[in-house]
């Protein structure tokens, strides 16, 4: 699909999760932590339909350490849909590859 200067699209490797410690972990690495906390299964919890806590305490499981004043319920949602979308499509390795 080609994608044109008037659009906005950031590519998934390109996105961070803001931490309390002021750093940053990238989404992979969250992707990963729900990959080995679900064993590779899609998170039985809805994007859509879950409630605020639910998401919460969903995200506090998978990452103890967000910042809570700039990480938002609507981040979360987002980051449990792509990763179920991305399980549904047999995308199972969030590791970064090394370069030789």
């Amino acid at each position: 699909m080609p994608v044109f200067n008037t659009e906005r699209v950031v590519s998934l490797g390109d996105i961070s999760i803001y931490t309390d410690d002021d750093s940053e972990i990238k989404l992979s690495e969250v992707f990963e932590n729900i990959r080995k906390e679900y064993k590779g299964k899609a998170v039985d919890i809805s994007a859509k339909k879950a409630s605020e806590a639910d998401i919460v305490a969903f995200f506090e499981k998978i990452l103890s350490n967000y910042d809570r004043d700039r990480v938002r319920v609507n981040d979360m949602r987002k980051v449990l849909s792509w990763y179920n979308m991305l399980i549904a499509y047999g995308m199972t390795d969030f590791k970064e590859k090394e370069e030789e």
